[in-house]
């Protein structure tokens, strides 16, 4: 019952809830300009934009990573989307994108189609350069709807079951297009994917490179899951796939489990694993603006909250045989009946309809669901911290958020922010979470050089006594939750942090260690020490290579000495870490919110049955004609109803600023209940004073709704406070004084 109630609400709540590689100027003779498009999920904005083809590219070794040819794939891969706006053309993208680019008898299946679990849609054309033809191939790699079934069809065999039959039909499809078109000679196949997409080009990469019918194969994929098993037998050098350290959809179905992919993996920076990544998001960000009107946002605070809800699966299905028997119909089940954009809200129906788990398997998702509404919980408040720092983008609802990592644009950022891939391709694939629990503040250095510091609130500064004056020190994610300060630093310096303790009292700290594509981290010991106030301690994150988890941490003293503490090692588990991360810190629960609805209904229960007693009353004492009624009979229920909705609207400013549309929806509706109060008055006192204050009321309720839409006053705060209140305090003001002066009110006939 407790998780039917968790589900629903959740659900209902995340319901409410310079381009220097673009084409921009006239290009060289034997360089081509190509369109092209692709649309985010789950906003279903559409973006385009120009490509550079340059096809001497094919003459190259394809062993040998092209970032021109990089580009040129991702392009291809976007655009390959189903345009299920037009269901008349949902391949116009790939079409215009390989038709500009000068590639000939372009032949698409199954997008004119509806998508089942067993089908996948395909573009193939042909380019003649000299003796050499060149294939271009690509499956769909989004909007492809019920195909996503086949993503959850994992199976226990060497390759993934889905992906594997999607990569039959799509070899298929190559060998007969190759034969109608009489194909042969010199034949050079290019393919790229995006998720499933690619998933399924780099099977079917890595077979035709070992058929040898084709002089040359390259392969670019993006964001790719695991697909395989024998990863390892064979190294394909011409297969490269590009992911997001943070992008989870590539960390499925787990490495634990044995699978990986075919070829080599290239991944794009992330603040977590690298120092530099302030200069190169900035590069990014500017792509960003050209490319969608914004600028790029990054979020450590969720990619962590993913890879957790990824612990948790793991935790719960520690291999493939697990997933078939546990968890595989009820996700495929949800995905059925439920709106595939809408990841979360499915995933969460899933862990509420497993049958036949164990009672180990049924605490984890307990554990999970109790995590998930941490996690609504946070955004509903806003993300204040991170919002803050730029890190949430409060233009966008939950689900966009979450999964920005795995979303095209964010990939497009990377690849056109830099002409140079040996920066923006990075070899930092670990990250170290530091957790420090206590009052205190601490200041960052890398490599003995200040980095920042980090208020006891979590604010995140510069002081000016320790500043070098250096503009090229890594910006450190740290956030504030409750008492515990988290910090998240790379592995590509040394890194120490001095605790500034503002009281005598129990200071505590643990870390944990992330490698790319793992899902379970490595555990460092908890560590408790007694501080005193204005101590200074110093934690070292020391790089260990003869400990099995990499690094190490140490702490000192003010002259170098070992700091007298209680160590703990502890086996890592998603559930330490979140009551280690989540140990005091406030979110809107549940509970709360099974409490605000039942409050507010009583009190609307109890003012209706007041308004009935009254409308009771005054038919008897209509019938006596003319007896003298108190006026407050209709004032007071409707201005205590108002004050209701000033206090719901200050608690949804405080608490759910992120539903944007409660807070000037309620600042409306108790303007509302003064407008009718200011009504009543002027149907017992019909005069020019009394029709202008209801007027007035009236364009108040609608102004109120409007600025607090398009404004900033629906965030919690004084100003915002001492606004609305005045506003609610004129308008009950008149709303009162359109009723007669004395505090009884002739009833008017009532046969009238």
């Amino acid at each position: 019952m407790k998780k039917n109630i968790i589900t629903v609400i959740l659900c209902l709540l995340l319901i409410l809830t310079a381009f220097p590689a673009f084409s921009t100027a006239a290009q060289e003779d034997e360089t081509i300009s190509s369109t092209a498009h692709t649309q985010l999920k789950p906003s279903n904005e559409i973006i385009k934009w120009k490509v550079e083809f340059d096809f001497s590219v094919f003459e190259g070794n394809p062993e040998e990573y092209d970032h021109t040819l990089a580009r040129m794939s991702l392009g291809m891969a976007a655009s390959s989307f189903r345009n299920n706006d037009n269901p008349e053309h949902r391949d116009e993208w790939i079409i215009q994108y390989l038709d500009e680019a000068g590639f000939e008898n372009i032949t698409t299946e199954w997008y004119d189609k509806d998508t089942t679990e067993h089908s996948i849609s395909t573009a193939i054309a042909l380019k003649e350069l000299g003796d050499k033809t060149v294939i271009a191939a690509v499956p769909c790699g989004g909007n492809y709807e019920n195909e996503w079934l086949s993503n959850f069809n994992v199976g226990d065999e060497v390759r993934h079951v889905g992906f594997a039959e999607a990569a039959e039909l799509v070899k298929e499809r190559i060998m007969k297009y190759i034969s109608d078109n009489d194909l042969t000679g010199d034949l050079i196949l290019w393919m790229s994917g995006y998720s499933r997409g690619g998933a399924v080009a780099n099977l079917v990469e890595a077979d035709m490179t070992s058929s040898g019918m084709f002089t040359k194969v390259f392969g670019y994929n993006y964001a790719v899951p695991h697909n395989t098993r024998d990863y390892e037998e064979q190294i394909y050098y011409n297969i490269f796939n590009i992911l997001g350290k943070f992008d989870i959809v590539p960390l499925i179905p787990f490495l634990e489990w044995g699978y990986g992919r075919y070829g080599l993996n290239l991944y794009t920076p992330a603040q977590e694993m690298d120092s530099n990544y302030d200069e190169l998001f900035s590069n990014a960000s500017i792509v960003s603006e050209m490319l969608t009107g914004r600028e790029m946002v990054n979020n450590p605070g969720v990619n962590s909250q993913l890879h957790m809800l990824m612990e948790y699966l793991y935790q719960m299905l520690p291999t493939s045989e697990d997933y078939e028997n546990v968890m595989k119909e009820p996700i495929r089940k949800a995905f059925s009946e439920g709106d595939i954009s809408d990841v979360l809200n499915v995933f969460i129906s899933a862990l509420n309809n497993v049958d036949g788990a164990d009672s180990a398997q049924m605490a984890t998702i307990d554990s999970m669901l109790d995590y998930l509404e941490t996690i609504v919980g946070t955004y509903l408040q806003g993300n204040k911290s991170d919002a803050g720092k730029g890190h949430w983008d409060k233009n966008v609802g939950l689900a966009m958020n979450l999964i920005r990592e795995h979303n095209p644009d964010a990939y497009i950022n990377w690849m056109f922010s830099s002409n140079d891939p040996e920066v923006m391709f990075t070899d930092s694939i670990v990250t170290g979470k530091i957790i420090i629990s206590g009052n205190v503040e601490i200041d960052i250095y890398g490599e003995s050089e200040y980095v920042e510091s980090v208020r006891s609130d979590g604010y995140t500064y510069i002081k000016d006594e320790l500043f070098t004056g250096d503009l090229a020190v890594p910006s450190i994610y740290a956030l504030k939750k409750g008492q515990q300060l988290i910090i998240m630093l790379p592995p590509d310096r040394d890194y120490s942090i001095v605790i500034n303790s503002l009281e005598t009292g129990s200071v505590g700290y643990m870390g944990t260690i992330y490698m790319v594509e793992n899902i379970i981290g490595y555990m460092l010991p908890v560590v408790d020490f007694e501080a005193e106030a204005g101590g200074k301690y110093y934690l070292y994150y020391i790089e260990d290579e003869t400990d099995e988890r990499g690094f190490r941490l140490e702490l000192k003293d003010g002259t170098g000495e070992d700091v007298k503490h209680s160590e703990f090692n502890v086996v890592y588990s998603p559930e330490l870490i979140n009551r280690f991360e989540n140990f005091d810190v406030y979110h809107l629960t549940i509970a709360d919110a099974l409490m605000i609805a039942i409050g507010i209904i009583l009190f609307v229960a109890l003012l209706f049955a007041v308004d009935l007693i009254i409308a009771i009353v005054h038919g008897i004492k209509c019938r006596k004609r003319g007896k003298p009624y108190s006026k407050y009979y209709i004032i007071v229920p409707h201005l205590l109803l108002a004050l209701m909705f000033f206090i719901m609207t200050e608690f949804s400013c405080y608490s759910i600023p992120a539903i944007r549309i409660v807070p000037p929806l309620m600042a409306s509706l108790g303007m509302l209940i003064l407008t009718l109060v200011a009504l009543r008055g002027n149907m017992r006192r019909n005069c020019m004073r009394n029709t202008v204050i209801l007027i007035l009321c009236a364009a108040a309720t609608v102004a109120v709704y409007i600025t607090f839409r398009i404004t900033k006053l629906g965030v919690f705060g004084i100003p915002q406070l001492i606004i609305l209140f005045i506003i609610y305090l004129a308008a009950a003001i008149g709303a009162v004084y359109t009723f007669p002066h004395d505090a009884k009110v002739k009833l008017r006939n009532c046969s009238n």
